[in-house]
């Protein structure tokens, strides 16, 4: 059995201390066996990073966007060199494979715009992830986001929290979808009460260059990537 664990979590020796078997390490950590020796964000291009194993170094660029994931393609770089496929072959799969739909996964709609589907899930550093990439990107930028859900008593403090980032982060629109959001009078803030609601302005997003759609999977958000991506109803709005 193997467990692959991060360096860095400060919760590792409990981790640890209850594992069975064989245990590695990925991080920035000089003692992780995997190591991110340096991760760079492009934007919508994904993120170059550098990493290390065995005496081994190589650097690629992986199509997951977002320096956060740096961490996860390590651990699957990890994996795979542990079942025995070199540190090079691992970066030439990682370099080539799709995002899973959802997850930061870039699209383009037909009109060419660019657009992140980050619609499966989300919690305030998720968010605030997306919203730092988002804010790399040249050009218009415009950031779709519905509520962060199973938040508890905390939930009205978190979505202020994102809605401040997003404001000194300075994305030119935020569409705030549902009644989870604080009021806010800046002139780039609207609001809607549904993904439906949004729908009905689909047309006010042609200006954008770059648009981020975010939320729970519960708000219903991926019905818009698919009404931004599908032609058809693209030419309906």
């Amino acid at each position: 059995d193997l467990a692959i664990m991060p360096a860095e979590s400060p919760y590792l020796d409990q981790w640890v201390a209850r594992a069975n078997g064989r245990i590695m390490t990925f991080g920035t950590s000089l003692a992780a066996d995997m190591r991110i020796v340096s991760v760079n964000d492009l934007g919508f291009d994904g993120i170059k990073l550098t990493l290390s194993a065995l005496g081994n170094e190589v650097t690629f660029q992986a199509p997951l966007l977002g320096v956060h994931n740096a961490g996860n393609i390590a651990a699957a770089a990890l994996a795979a060199c542990d079942l025995g496929l070199g540190l090079d072959a691992v970066a030439q799969r990682l370099a080539s494979f799709e995002p899973v739909a959802g997850r930061m996964t870039p699209r383009l709609t037909p009109r060419g715009q660019k657009l992140i589907d980050d619609t499966y899930n989300a919690n305030p550093e998720a968010m605030q992830q997306a919203l730092y990439t988002l804010g790399l990107t040249a050009g218009r930028t415009l950031a779709i986001l519905g509520p962060m859900a199973e938040l508890g008593d905390t939930s009205s403090e978190y979505h202020r929290q994102v809605l401040d980032y997003a404001l000194a982060a300075g994305i030119n629109e935020l569409w705030l979808c549902g009644d989870s959001w604080p009021s806010s009078e800046h002139s780039s803030v609207r609001y809607f009460t549904t993904p439906e609601h949004i729908m009905e302005s689909l047309g006010d997003t042609r200006e954008a260059d770059l648009i981020l759609i975010k939320a729970s999977r519960s708000a219903g958000l991926d019905r818009l990537v698919t009404r931004l991506i599908d032609q058809s109803q693209e030419d309906a709005c």
